[in-house]
């Protein structure tokens, strides 16, 4: 029954979309009734600059858990920027943190392979979700202490290595990476700090996390939507 729905959602024309459409509009009811309009406008805004590849209640999420870490001593992180709608949530709660963002940009996905799929289905290709690094810097002008590092990571980390992180936000949507992004960021946070990955639905993404928890005997938790958190 499950891959029945997979098959639909990811194979006959105009099921996503149209899902995506009604979702959104449910969840934006949810959030405007339960949360602080400023919070609700500012994640609208974002969704119409820029293409946000997460649902409101997730965007939200980020926001919050954001929000909160910031008040941790240590940097904040975002793998996976895309164009930049995610890091601008963060940005504007994260004070005068230092807020590292990192992408291949204009390269796209570098490391998509078979165990990649969404249901069974192939989902990921490669180049997939290439973005200007340019447009992404000039979005981000307006905060301080934002620094961004074209590359694959955890190669193009570079300065990072020597930091403290307090928040890790991830949106690499692959098994390699996912898991390679946990690794390295997982002894550089803080007491407290949270290590949040989107994408938990993905069968290589869901991988990952597993093999990451057994290996490192970390906490987390499952929100509403396709995002889990490791605790430290």
């Amino acid at each position: 029954m499950r891959r029945l729905v997979h098959f639909f959602i990811y194979r006959v024309p105009l099921v996503m979309p149209t899902l995506m459409f009604f979702l959104k509009r449910v969840q934006y009811a949810l959030l405007s009734f339960y949360k602080d309009p400023e919070d609700v406008q500012l994640i609208r805004t974002v969704a119409r600059e820029k293409r946000m590849l997460l649902q409101p209640l997730e965007a939200h999420t980020i926001l919050s858990l954001a929000r909160m870490q910031s008040s941790l001593e240590g940097d904040l992180a975002e793998v996976g920027v895309f164009q930049g709608a995610s890091a601008k949530l963060i940005c504007s709660v994260k004070g005068d943190r230092t807020f590292w963002a990192f992408d291949t940009f204009e390269d796209g996905l570098q490391d998509v392979s078979d165990a990649d799929t969404h249901g069974g289905f192939a989902f990921f290709k490669s180049g997939q979700y290439e973005s200007s690094q340019e447009k992404v810097t000039s979005y981000l002008a307006p905060y301080p202490n934002v620094e961004i590092r074209p590359g694959y990571f955890p190669e193009s980390a570079g300065e990072a290595a020597d930091r403290e992180f307090s928040f890790i936000h991830l949106d690499v949507d692959t098994h390699d990476s996912t898991l390679a992004c946990f690794r390295y960021f997982w002894p550089r946070l803080v007491a407290g700090g949270i290590m949040l990955t989107h994408d938990a639905h993905a069968d290589g993404v869901g991988r990952a996390i597993e093999t990451f928890a057994a290996e490192s005997g970390g906490r987390w938790f499952s929100t509403t939507g396709s995002q889990v958190a490791f605790v430290k």
